[in-house]
């Protein structure tokens, strides 16, 4: 009796969910920009009749966590267009697979209808039918887009890469300077087919294999201006934000086809561009953090690299953050640690997958990521090189081998971009010398050059470092040999950091190893003083005496 009369006092159970009224806007809202008809999804489940034939299975790969494809930990943190499910979703898709996916009113079903996008190309260039070199499991071949120079200087607001081919591994475009265009033209004219042999950037490639049409890092890392991984959608910048690409620009769009995914077939994979003629207010500049030094010894399961750049430049505002690993990866982190011993988290992907990269965009409700002077960019990759975690090629798994930092599918990579934005600033001249800019300061440092007046000064870069250090090896300063030994280390670190973070070196050798960087100026700076390296400092545009 009275089990029956707390039944008739009980509440009514709430109705089970139904597909439109309660599932449908989750799969609308989550799943159905890849998942409707002539998406990118293998099937459709934007409608009820589409949708319930799978029901389960998408309520198992939900349960998973495998769909929606997020693989950014949001414990780390948020960002712009997140495809996380909401607190409540997964139960409502789960009781309504339960009560048996009611469909709820019929009359109600309408198909899945796209947002508008922001992103309007202004022009549009393509691969004219280049046909992949099935001989290599790798081909590296960049094109260039002549149809997209101009006359003049253009701020670029939006850009999208739609690739024509599966055997498309990754695809960048770089805006280099109208000086390069001869030797770009030429390496283009001595190869049959669309484009030239590119490795590593957009130059092309010598028979050993490296750059011989100006060397990427004597000009600094070159202008990126778009790329693509799978995963990606299209990238469109802030009405204020623009990256800027300078008059009579060369864009050239480099792609790497991995020939082991399939037949070659002729590939017209396209790049679409949103430009305008007015300067924004502020400019977006994208910058790499590598760590190069991989050692992946074949069999282990738990390999990890970490790789830290101190910030000796100008502070940093970060707007987006891409992580990159081939086959082997297993998680990659970015961070920044701060230089009170606090840190922030820009990137967590916990379960690496190739097939889902892209470039997160941080919040613009949230607080800006500022990397300060003395804060340093953190990048930790881990491997799994075991023999369980092989490829595939051709059908027969693997067996594994050493792996080293390598642009092949099979070659590993610890690589992340970042976005940096600032206020906008004038263009640097292009001709100018290496260390142009630097008068103010050595002049300030009396009638003798002097090491740390030069490589401390705000005008002196990466190039200005390069430059007089390796031409000092012919004015005597390889006397020097053990002092630059026992600073080899922190060379090497506070180069990188200038060549990535758009650092200063002098700086950073002030700051990181004073010791070493006094022991080398004690010995350098005589030798400056004595007027044997004046010609050097002279054609690396140092005003001398």
């Amino acid at each position: 009796m009275l089990t029956l009369l707390l039944l008739a006092c009980a509440p009514d159970a709430p109705p089970a969910p139904t597909w439109s009224a309660d599932v449908r806007p989750i799969v609308h809202e989550r799943c159905a920009s890849c998942h409707t008809t002539g998406g990118s999804g293998p099937f459709p489940l934007d409608t009820y009749a589409a949708m319930s034939p799978y029901a389960a299975a998408a309520l198992a790969s939900m349960e998973a966590g495998t769909m929606p494809p997020w693989p950014a930990d949001p414990s780390c943190r948020h960002y712009e267009g997140e495809r996380l499910l909401a607190d409540g979703e997964l139960d409502t898709v789960r009781a309504w697979v339960a009560a048996g996916t009611p469909v709820g009113d019929t009359d109600d079903d309408a198909p899945y209808v796209a947002p508008a996008s922001t992103f309007v190309p202004t022009d549009r260039a393509a691969v004219d039918g280049y046909l992949p070199d099935a001989s290599d499991p790798d081909d590296w071949r960049c094109f260039l887009l002549e149809g997209l120079r101009s006359p003049e200087t253009r701020y670029l607001h939006g850009t999208q890469v739609v690739p024509s081919s599966p055997l498309v591994h990754h695809v960048l475009v770089y805006a280099l300077p109208a000086a390069k265009r001869d030797a770009l033209v030429a390496a283009d004219e001595a190869e049959a087919g669309a484009g030239y042999t590119c490795f590593g950037g957009p130059n092309p490639s010598s028979e050993e294999g490296g750059s011989d049409a100006g060397s990427t890092v004597a000009d600094g890392f070159p202008n990126q201006i778009a790329g693509w991984v799978p995963g990606a959608t299209p990238a469109v910048l802030p009405d204020d934000v623009s990256i800027r690409v300078n008059a009579d620009d060369i864009i050239v769009m480099q792609v790497h086809y991995n020939t082991l995914a399939g037949e070659p077939t002729a590939d017209t994979t396209e790049l679409e561009l949103a430009f305008g003629t007015e300067p924004t207010a502020s400019l977006a500049t994208t910058h790499p953090l590598a760590a190069p030094d991989l050692d992946i010894p074949a069999g282990d399961p738990d390999v990890t690299v970490t790789a830290s750049y101190p910030n000796y430049g100008d502070p940093l505002t970060l707007r987006t953050v891409l992580a990159h690993m081939h086959l082997l990866g297993v998680q990659q982190t970015v961070a920044v640690t701060h230089a009170d011993g606090t840190r922030t988290c820009l990137l967590d992907v916990p379960e690496w997958d190739f097939d889902w990269q892209q470039t997160y965009v941080l919040r613009a409700e949230d607080d800006p990521v500022i990397v300060d002077v003395g804060d340093a960019l953190e990048l930790t990759c881990r491997y799994d090189n075991s023999a369980a975690n092989q490829p595939t090629v051709n059908g027969a798994q693997q067996a594994p081998r050493d792996v080293e930092w390598g642009e092949s599918t099979l070659d590993e990579m610890c690589l992340a971009y970042f976005t940096e934005v600032q206020p906008f600033f004038e263009p640097p001249d292009a001709s100018a010398a290496a260390c142009a800019g630097t008068e103010a300061c050595m002049d300030a440092c009396g009638p003798e050059p002097a090491l740390d007046c030069l490589l401390s000064c705000p005008e002196s870069d990466f190039a200005c470092f390069r430059c007089t250090f390796q031409g000092a090896q012919t004015c005597g300063a390889s006397t020097c040999t053990g002092e630059l030994l026992a600073a080899r280390d922190c060379l090497t670190t506070c180069a990188s950091a200038a060549v990535m973070l758009d650092g200063n070196v002098g700086r950073c050798l002030t700051a990181e190893c004073p010791d070493e960087y006094a022991a080398v100026q004690a010995c350098v700076d005589p030798i400056l003083a004595s007027g044997s390296c004046d010609d050097m400092l002279g054609e690396c545009g140092v005003p001398v005496e």
